[in-house]
């Protein structure tokens, strides 16, 4: 499963794909998109991360637990 930053990555760089020969403004706006949302997806996982530890779905709840739900549930492959 992937989050709804890392789809959108994806799409950010399959659509650089298909523009890189059309357009080099163009093509530098992606680039800057794509390094934006790369940038998020630290605070992205952290913020999961801690909607799990407010949720408690397991007892007693770790900050590892957190962390392996994370890397379980959203890691790329």
């Amino acid at each position: 499963m992937k989050t709804a930053m890392q789809e959108h990555i994806d799409w950010l760089q399959s659509t650089l794909e298909i523009c890189e020969e059309h357009a080099t403004p163009l093509i530098n706006c992606l680039k800057l998109c794509i390094s934006d949302a790369e940038s998020k997806l630290e605070i992205e996982k952290r913020q999961i991360e801690n909607a799990y530890w407010d949720g408690g779905q397991d007892i007693p709840l770790s900050e590892q637990r957190c962390k392996q739900y994370y890397n379980k549930t959203f890691k790329s492959e």
